[in-house]
């Protein structure tokens, strides 16, 4: 990519001090790792945000520049605030490079949204988290089994209105942490800390 493509991401993880880079969840080219024009720009960044940019590539090496702030999430209470770093997390670790393009980064943008009014919604967070596996291709082995597949083709939107009883809600529960736990950077992941003490 040798032109400037004007774009917009969520900022998915900052790496400084330890470096000048940025990863993004880019709504065209999905998971990037970026260079900012600014040093202070990274110091300020602050993951989950949505950002636009100019983005470009020199030897296979992403910058964005001209970075503007679109939006930052609101946390009503802390178990929002650990909701969307769970999100972000996910997209960090299981979302290959170069992978996440529009339908993941359109239902993170989706749960940013929405995160005000789930803020007391824990089933609702979980089934998110879980469609966010779902769309990346982070599932159990025996995912037919599950009647959690079925609700997952739901979409983003349809998922706010669903609810579950005691049972599906224990078998989500096992979906999320079957997900985490068969991915090679499962160990690294907190991810789990939204379940119950499923598994464990």
């Amino acid at each position: 990519m040798k032109h400037e493509l004007c774009s917009r991401g969520v900022i998915i993880k900052k790496h400084f001090p330890k470096c000048l880079k940025i990863s993004l969840l880019d709504e065209v080219y999905g998971h990037i790792n970026a260079v900012p024009s600014s040093w202070q720009w990274a110091s300020y960044a602050s993951a989950g945000a949505l950002v636009s940019y100019d983005l470009y590539s020199e030897h296979d090496v992403y910058f964005v520049k001209n970075i503007e702030l679109i939006t930052i999430p609101l946390y009503r209470n802390e178990s929002t605030m650990n909701f969307l770093h769970y999100v972000l997390e996910v997209c960090y670790f299981c979302v290959p490079l170069h992978g996440g393009q529009y339908e993941c980064f359109q239902h993170v943008l989706y749960i940013m949204q929405v995160l005000e009014h789930i803020a007391n919604e824990s089933v609702t967070q979980k089934l998110l988290l879980a469609k966010l596996l779902f769309i990346i291709g982070q599932y159990p082995q025996n995912v037919e089994q599950l009647t959690i597949s079925a609700i997952l083709n739901k979409t983003s939107e349809e998922l706010l209105a669903v609810h579950l009883d005691r049972v599906h809600q224990k078998e989500l529960e096992l979906f999320i942490y079957q997900c985490v736990q068969s991915h090679p950077y499962g160990r690294l992941l907190h991810t789990v800390n939204i379940l119950s003490q499923v598994g464990r």
